[in-house]
């Protein structure tokens, strides 16, 4: 159980490391939540462009 504890405590670091974590987990959770807005978009856009013969 103590090495656990020590490990989560960072040696005194875990100020900093596990809000930096935090933070890169939210950005990259965010840029995949924009790409797939932005694909679904193009996605949709295509579907309007293209011709009715080559729509599924």
């Amino acid at each position: 159980m103590d090495a656990l504890t020590s490990y989560f405590y960072m040696d005194g670091y875990a100020g900093f490391i596990w809000p930096a974590y935090a933070i890169v987990t939210a950005v990259l959770v965010g840029l995949w939540m924009i790409s797939r807005r932005s694909l679904r978009d193009a996605e949709r856009t295509l579907d309007t462009l293209s011709p009715p013969e080559d729509r599924q």
